[in-house]
């Protein structure tokens, strides 16, 4: 979005400011979304209703759930059927899904009765319903599974590589995550072969098998640690919890403290922080005695811990929360909006 909106509150009401902290959507919202791809998403009269940069509410149509925006294609249902609305809200695709995910690539999983297919953007079927699960198309390949197995489709409907998998996940930068059997996952190249042999253990909490400045995420029972891209351990699994890298460092558990390590595995913050988020336009949350900063990668504070709350610069500006009031920050810790 090339003029990037924030969410406000004032008096339990939400609404957007721009990054010069002025008002452009007075907060009138029982609860609004983060905008994406040009659209929040807000609830009004007890229901959720797309909202446009312009403060515009897409009424055309109410529906029971409306999916977020992905190639000027939004999921919508209706009772229990699925289609989907364009960006001036009116019904590109009609209600008549058991199930619809977003828009990648062209391409859109649907469910009817058991079974997944893909759609193009008018709604045509490319692929016919005949497997039991689907994912989204990434680098021309989903993962789908046919019977009890995980292959790749390629987009043209043919297997590039055939079900063999009990766990598969998408493509990124030619890699994936897949496994034999549910408890385990390797990193397998673009003709499905391994490059880590299964022995990571499925992910809590994040997508496993991307790569994050050349290193990929891997827990063991042992802990946290990280692949290259060719599937060697150069971080090898000793963490009780750890977050992919940005700026050239990752926040890792030691001993109940938070730290930062480089891409080397060599501790360059120490670990002396209760908690620590990802680094984002050179800055990182991180927390101290209860309460909230900004890091360097140097490990100094460019804004001291004084916030219950802090989230990660997005485009010049964090949220932070202090004295209960939202308040946004410039990367020198100078508020440009704050909660009357």
């Amino acid at each position: 979005m090339r003029n990037q909106l924030y969410k406000i509150r004032e008096a339990g009401k939400y609404g957007f400011m721009n990054a010069r902290g002025e008002v452009v959507i007075e907060p009138q919202y029982v609860a609004v979304e983060d905008f994406h791809n040009g659209f929040s998403r807000v609830r009004y009269n007890d229901r959720p209703i797309p909202l446009d940069a312009l403060g515009r509410l897409l009424l055309k149509h109410v529906f029971n759930h409306v999916g977020r925006f992905e190639e000027d294609r939004a999921p919508v249902r209706l009772v229990r059927q699925w289609g989907y609305i364009d960006r001036r809200g009116s019904l590109a695709i009609p209600v008549q899904f058991d199930d619809a995910a977003p828009f990648q690539e062209g391409l859109a999983a649907v469910r009817e009765d058991d079974h997944y297919g893909y759609i193009d953007t008018a709604g045509h079927y490319t692929i016919e319903p005949r497997f039991r699960a689907a994912s989204a198309f990434s680098e021309g390949r989903a993962a789908v599974r046919q019977d009890e197995l995980y292959g790749y489709l390629g987009d043209n409907g043919n297997w590039a590589i055939k079900p063999r998998f009990a766990l598969a996940f998408p493509y990124r930068d030619g890699l994936a995550a897949a496994g034999n059997t549910p408890e385990a996952w390797g990193l397998i190249d673009a003709a499905g072969d391994y490059l880590a042999a299964p022995r990571y253990l499925p992910p809590e909490d994040y997508v496993p098998g991307r790569a994050y400045e050349d290193r990929i995420l891997v827990r063991t029972g042992a802990g946290y640690g990280y692949l290259d891209p060719r599937g060697t351990e150069v971080i090898a699994p000793q963490y009780a919890s750890a977050g992919d890298f940005a700026g050239g460092r990752a926040p890792v558990l030691i001993d109940d403290c938070y730290g930062y390590i480089d891409l080397e595995g060599e501790l360059v913050i120490p670990a002396e922080l209760q908690d620590a988020g990802l680094f984002s336009e050179g800055l990182a949350p991180a927390c101290r005695d209860d309460r909230w900063g900004y890091l360097r990668p140097d490990g100094q504070w460019a804004v001291e811990p004084v916030f219950s709350a802090a989230q990660p610069f997005e485009r010049g500006l964090a949220q932070v929360v202090r004295e209960g009031r939202w308040q946004y920050l410039d990367p020198r810790g100078q508020v440009v909006w704050q909660e009357a």
